[in-house]
């Protein structure tokens, strides 16, 4: 072991006491000089921390317990409420629509051929007549100044048909007077019987000319008739080469240009009449017996503002898949930023029922499945279990369970049974 020095110590490196009292008897022998240890001092003691952690968590325990009740019971919160009043709750029904039109024609050709012009456009108006588009027809108009000169040939047929016939009554008048001047000189003793016969066989020849002048005529007339409507039909060909407008409306869609080959199936523009259009709805089945005409409706368009709207019909087939049935709703103005195919959701004013108490539907909450409120009573939030009816638009009725004057908290997920609440946002 080694021997610390002291002031008691002898010289250093001695290892003896001058003072044999304060020697050291359990000291070893004295070491050679070369080998006494250094003097090394002793680390201070560590505190005793042990303790100081006993001590202090349960005090740090109730402090936080103290503040976690002091925020939950004793410190107010601001909170938004309803004051609830007896009035009227308008019942609705919701569900997709569509904008659509019930007056919307698509234009074709009723012939074959290619497109030469095209006098509108997307989004143009155009009234009822006007020139859509035009085909090249070289070759009807050549069919028809074919046609028209065939009517002009039996026309002229006709006219010497005519003559033909005149002359073979003059012919046949001639032969007539000449067979009477026979008869007479014949009974008379003048003439011979040949004479007589000579002209009664001239006579029978006149009457068969006319016959076939006349046969001619009608048939001269009947080809002038024939040659006239062939003309008139690829007249009207040659004028359906001129596509046009059934109806006023605005141009919705064009499928064709110039130098595309068209046909009777095949679509150049599409036209919608603006005072057509309504919102077609889909709603359930179940819905059906609620609805009638003129039933008022709001419909609010993707991305566009709410329009007020009146329900137009009901259609009376219900999708056998989907199992829904539409209902046609008209707006009581046309949205400037209409077009056909755009999404809404559609709310329809079913019934209105008077004096009831409603509160928000965000003011419901759940506890295991029932629906219950939270009230303001002297400043403390309190749970109460109502009994719900029919929904109106972002209110619920409330059927039991509130009485007029009641203050109902409308965020409930952050209260708790007690809580100390003062006036957020208030509606009535």
């Amino acid at each position: 072991m080694s021997v610390l020095s002291s002031p008691l110590a002898g010289p250093a490196g001695s290892g003896t006491s001058n003072d044999p009292s304060m020697r050291r008897t359990d000291a070893p022998a004295q070491r050679p000089a070369e080998e006494t240890p250094t003097f090394v001092p002793r680390p201070p003691s560590r505190p005793n921390r042990g303790a100081s952690r006993i001590v202090l968590l349960p005090l740090m325990a109730g402090l936080l317990a103290l503040a976690w009740a002091g925020d939950r019971w004793l410190v107010p919160r601001a909170a938004a409420r309803v004051v609830v009043m007896p009035g009227d709750l308008a019942i609705d029904l919701s569900g997709p629509a569509t904008l659509d039109a019930t007056r919307r024609s698509s234009i074709a050709s009723r012939l074959t051929g290619v497109v030469a012009t095209m006098a509108v456009d997307r989004d143009d108006v155009v009234t009822r007549g006007r020139v859509i588009a035009t085909l090249d027809a070289d070759d009807l108009r050549r069919d028809l100044d074919s046609a028209r000169a065939t009517g002009r040939s039996a026309r002229e047929a006709v006219s010497v048909a005519r003559a033909e016939e005149a002359r073979s009554e003059a012919a046949l008048a001639n032969a007539l007077a000449t067979l009477d001047r026979q008869d007479a000189l014949f009974v008379k003793g003048v003439t011979t019987e040949a004479a007589r016969d000579a002209a009664s066989s001239t006579h029978r020849q006149a009457a068969a000319d006319l016959a076939r002048a006349k046969a001619a005529v009608d048939q001269a007339i009947a080809q002038a008739a024939a040659a006239d409507a062939a003309a008139e039909q690829r007249s009207v060909r040659l004028g359906e080469a001129i596509i046009r407008a059934p109806m006023d409306g605005v141009v919705i869609s064009r499928g064709r240009w110039i130098g595309d080959t068209v046909g009777p199936s095949t679509e150049i523009v599409e036209i919608v009449d603006p005072a057509s259009i309504v919102f077609t709805a889909r709603l359930d089945e179940s819905a059906i017996a609620r609805l009638a005409p003129g039933q008022t409706a709001t419909i609010r368009p993707a991305g566009g503002r709410a329009i007020a709207a009146e329900v137009l019909r009901v259609a009376r087939r219900v999708d056998t898949e989907t199992r829904e049935f539409t209902a046609d709703l008209r707006p009581v103005a046309l949205p400037p930023d209409w077009a056909i195919g755009r999404r809404a959701v559609a709310t329809i004013t079913v019934e209105i029922r008077r004096d009831v108490l409603a509160v928000p539907i965000g003011a419901i909450d759940r506890r295991d499945g029932a629906p219950v409120v939270w009230v303001d009573v002297d400043g403390r939030a309190w749970r109460r279990a109502v009994e719900i009816g029919a929904i109106g638009g972002d209110r619920i009725e409330v059927v039991k369970g509130l009485a007029a004057g009641d203050v109902v908290l409308t965020e409930p997920r952050s209260l708790h049974p007690g809580m100390r609440v003062t006036a957020g946002d208030e509606r009535r």
